[in-house]
C-alpha cells in the first residue's frame, strides 16, 4: 500500500491476511475494553512484533445496518485500522463478495445484501462515514438530561442512574435530582381501585362478570 500523505487515517481496511481486527486508536474500542494481558504480538510483513495494549469490541454502522467487531486489538504502532475478513464473517454471520468495481456484504442465512460499496484506490475500505457508534466523541455534543437517561435505561432507581452515569462518564446536561417519573409510578402500581357495586347475587352464576 502506498500513501502520499502522513495524515491520520481513520478508515477501516478489509484484510484477508489478518487474523484479528486491529486499530491504532484506543477510542475506537468500546468503553468497557480491557488491558491485554497475554504474551502475543502482532507480526507484520517486515517481521517486527508489535505489542498489543488493549482488547475490546466496537460496532461500525451504515445507513441501514450495523456490524460488530469482536476481539478488536489496540495496537498503537500499527499504521492503519484493519478488519479481519474471516473474523468479520464469523462475528456477523455474513459472507463477502469481492468484485473489480464493488464489494458486497451478504447475510449468510438469506443472501440479502447488507452493504454494497466500491473500492477506493484499489482497496476495499469501510469509509470513515461508518464511524463506530460507540466512539465517545460521537455523542459529546449531544448531552441529555438525567430524566432522558432514566427513560433510556428502563426507569431504574436514581441510585442506579447515578452509578452508571459516573462509571461510564455519560454526557449529561445537569446533575439535578429528577422529579417524579409518571411511568415509574404506573409501573409500581398494582391495580386500579374498584368502585362500589349495587349488584347482589344470591345464587352461583346469577351474576357473571366477563372481560371480553
Amino acid at each position: 500500500m502506498t500513501s502520499p500523505s502522513t495524515q491520520h487515517d481513520t478508515n477501516w481496511y478489509l484484510d484477508i491476511g489478518s487474523t484479528n481486527h486491529l486499530t491504532n486508536n484506543f477510542s475506537n474500542l468500546y468503553v468497557r475494553s480491557e488491558p491485554y494481558l497475554g504474551n502475543d504480538y502482532i507480526h507484520v510483513s517486515d517481521g517486527a512484533g508489535l505489542p498489543i495494549k488493549n482488547i475490546g469490541f466496537t460496532t461500525l454502522s451504515t445507513l441501514t445496518n450495523s456490524f460488530i467487531l469482536n476481539k478488536l486489538l489496540h495496537v498503537p504502532q500499527i499504521k492503519k485500522n484493519f478488519i479481519s475478513v474471516s473474523q468479520f464473517m464469523s462475528d456477523n454471520n455474513v459472507y463477502l463478495e469481492f468484485h473489480s468495481s464493488s464489494f458486497l456484504v451478504k447475510d449468510k442465512a438469506t443472501g440479502r445484501v447488507l452493504l454494497h460499496d466500491k473500492p477506493k484506490d484499489n482497496l476495499y475500505i469501510f469509509l470513515t462515514s461508518m464511524s463506530p457508534i460507540n466512539h465517545p466523541q460521537t455523542y459529546l455534543s449531544q448531552r441529555a438530561p438525567l430524566d432522558v437517561w432514566h427513560c433510556r435505561m428502563g426507569h431504574p432507581s436514581y441510585q442506579i442512574i447515578w452509578h452508571l452515569v459516573s462509571k461510564f462518564s455519560l454526557p449529561t446536561l445537569s446533575n439535578k435530582i429528577l422529579g417524579i417519573c409518571s411511568a415509574y409510578q404506573k409501573k409500581k402500581s398494582h391495580r386500579l381501585p374498584f368502585s362500589s357495586s349495587q349488584s347482589i347475587s344470591n345464587h352461583p352464576l346469577e351474576l357473571i362478570f366477563s372481560n371480553v
